[in-house]
């Protein structure tokens, strides 16, 4: 397509692109929520704080942004709010990443290498974090600067020159702020440890850290999993270790899964080439989530399923409801509120039951289920107001009753200010 008749002019620019990690397993979990939630972060924190920093959204992709400043301080000044806000929004976690560069502007667009380096940033970030080139860095006054850390040279997808790069890590709760959940006593633990690379290119380094890096990220999206990076030999529960080797062009990850006393339960390798290394990881992430969740949830089922229904404390019932509906399908619905229920009577008092057998009810609502689940329906008044009165002890309830709310009235001003409260 010819570009006459179209104004084109190249400048100097700030570029901040931002991303929702583990935006499709969220929406396999709950569309409809999901899409709540990203309408409450765009309308609500990216928005105002873009606008406050006199910012220009060029782009909205439903789960990312890609967003214009006139300076690196305006662009890195949003980049830290927005992740300042979303430090407690125990539901959804961000990457960004920024860059000083040439821009083309054709239109209401921007094009050119500063649009693509940015993005490049956005996706090497951590979880929660922030990733800045070195012109963005040089541009930074020393309270700005000094925020970030450096992290060497960078080789980016398809960005031929390799590039300074600093990191921040994101805010952290602090010690008082925290308390023990659900998640932390109940969910099986598994332990992932850096990926290791016994090749010493710098580009399959880099890999191997961006690999553990995407690992982390992406179990943390498992509902039923209490997933971490650990940084320790020892480990509690489940540990995933994997080992990067290199020969000539050809790449192989080999990666075991140990129970809690150290014996293998699930081995693979995945081989790739050096030459498609960014797809090849993309593809290896999204591979080995699949079979190590696969072989947990069979493994976790083979150990609570023979226990009699008696027997399973409310914990384990909210467990086994979250793996029965881990594919969010249509025939699992009834298997997992069954589960919820059970917890809930074995438990009145469980927070986390209450949350789950809401949020499961609310994805129903999609299916039409109300004739199959017409028993679940008659408590769902029940569970509402009960997690009502449990306002403030998680998260997901709170977002569970607000979201059954709306779907009751339709009132979205409710939901924003309940959506505000859980923020």
């Amino acid at each position: 397509m010819s570009d006459k008749g179209q104004h084109l002019q190249r400048r100097l620019a700030a570029i901040l692109a931002a991303d929702v990690v583990g935006y499709s397993a969220l929406m396999h979990k709950d569309e409809q929520a999901t899409i709540l939630m990203l309408d409450h972060l765009e309308s609500d924190i990216v928005t105002p704080t873009i606008a406050g920093q006199s910012g220009r959204v060029v782009k909205s992709m439903g789960d990312g942004w890609l967003v214009q400043f006139d300076s690196a301080a305006q662009a890195v000044t949003a980049a830290l709010q927005l992740q300042e806000q979303l430090a407690e929004h125990s539901l959804m976690n961000m990457r960004i990443g920024v860059h000083v560069g040439d821009i083309t502007e054709k239109g209401d667009d921007i094009l050119g290498d500063g649009v693509n380096i940015a993005a490049r940033l956005e996706s090497i970030a951590p979880t929660g974090g922030i990733a800045i080139s070195e012109p963005v860095h040089l541009n930074l006054e020393h309270t700005l600067a000094d925020a970030f850390k450096a992290v060497g040279k960078k080789k980016l997808k398809n960005i031929q020159r390799s590039l300074d790069v600093w990191v921040h890590d994101g805010p952290h709760l602090c010690a008082s702020q925290s308390s023990t959940s659900f998640t932390e006593t109940s969910l099986p633990k598994l332990s992932i440890h850096p990926v290791t690379c016994s090749d010493q290119r710098a580009e399959l380094k880099e890999m191997a850290a961006a690999l553990t890096s995407d690992f982390g990220s992406y179990f943390r999206t498992i509902n039923w999993l209490n997933a971490a990076i650990t940084s320790t030999e020892t480990s509690e529960g489940y540990a995933l270790r994997c080992v990067l080797r290199g020969h000539g062009d050809r790449l192989r990850l080999e990666a075991r899964l140990d129970d809690s006393s150290g014996s293998e339960i699930w081995t693979q390798k995945f081989d790739g080439l050096v030459e498609v290394i960014f797809d090849w990881q993309d593809e290896v992430v999204e591979k080995l989530l699949d079979a190590v969740s696969g072989v947990l949830i069979q493994v976790l089922t083979a150990k609570l399923s023979p226990l009699p229904e008696d027997e399973l404390t409310a914990e384990q019932c909210v467990l086994m409801g979250m793996i029965a509906w881990s594919d969010a399908g249509i025939d699992s619905y009834e298997e997992t509120l069954s589960y919820h229920a059970r917890a809930i009577e074995a438990k009145p008092t469980l927070a986390a039951a209450y949350a789950e057998a809401i949020w499961t009810m609310n994805g129903a609502r999609t299916y039409d289920l109300r004739r199959e689940l017409s028993s679940y329906y008659e408590k769902l008044p029940h569970w509402i107001e009960a997690g009502r009165h449990m306002a403030g002890q998680s998260p997901t309830l709170d977002l569970s009753v607000a979201v059954a709310d709306y779907n009751i009235d339709g009132d979205a001003d409710r939901l924003s200010v309940a959506l505000e409260q859980i923020r």
